[in-house]
Formats: structure tokens, C-alpha cells, sequence
């Protein structure tokens, strides 16, 4: 379902990575549902290696925000 969400988002948007970016940051701020942004982020890392060229700072971004302090 997010990832529908997202997809359709992103064949609006031209600059793709911008707006995975701008997705990213702002579900790490608006969304307070770990479980939620949880799913949210794994489906940016699926859409970030459909890229041309997959952005991979941005992907290493999101799997870092997916750690949980406990593996740390």
C-alpha cells in the first residue's frame, strides 16, 4: 500500500530523488508510528534501488534510520 502511495507520487514528480529525499525527512519527523515508518522506509530503499542510477547515500540513509538503538 505505501509503496502504491509512493509510486504514484513519484511518476508526478520529475526529479525523483529529490522527492524520495523529501519523503525520507519528512517521515522522520511526521510520522510517530515506528512500526508505520518502519514500513515506509523499507519501501524508499526498494524505490530508491529502482532509480536509473540508485542513489546509494540516500538508501545508506534510510537502511541507518531502520537500525533500532538495541544493535547498535
Amino acid at each position: 500500500m505505501v509503496t502504491v502511495v509512493c509510486l504514484t507520487m513519484l511518476n508526478v514528480q520529475d526529479d525523483r530523488e529529490a522527492m524520495l529525499l523529501y519523503s525520507f525527512k519528512a517521515s522522520l519527523s511526521l510520522i510517530q508510528n515506528r512500526k508505520f515508518r518502519r514500513t515506509v522506509h523499507e519501501s524508499l530503499v526498494k524505490l530508491y534501488n529502482e532509480l536509473g542510477v540508485p542513489d546509494l547515500i540516500g538508501i545508506c540513509q534510510v537502511l541507518l534510520s531502520l537500525l533500532s538503538v538495541t544493535t547498535l
